[in-house]
């Protein structure tokens, strides 16, 4: 169990970032609204803590 639990969050994201852009992609079919509206989610839970930490020292 504590296995699976080391090694869920990289295979969730492996199995779950396709699935997710498909249905994007399946919804829009437009490649710039799928990669906005797929992207931006991702950037933005890596940009705000960064800026946060790194910047703002909070």
């Amino acid at each position: 169990m504590k296995k699976l639990l080391q090694i869920y969050p990289y295979l969730a994201a492996d199995l779950l970032s396709p699935l997710a852009a498909y249905l994007w992609w399946k919804e829009y079919q437009n490649l710039l609204q799928m990669l906005l509206a797929w992207l931006i989610p991702v950037l933005w839970a890596y940009i705000v803590p960064g800026v946060g930490t790194n910047i703002c020292k909070v």
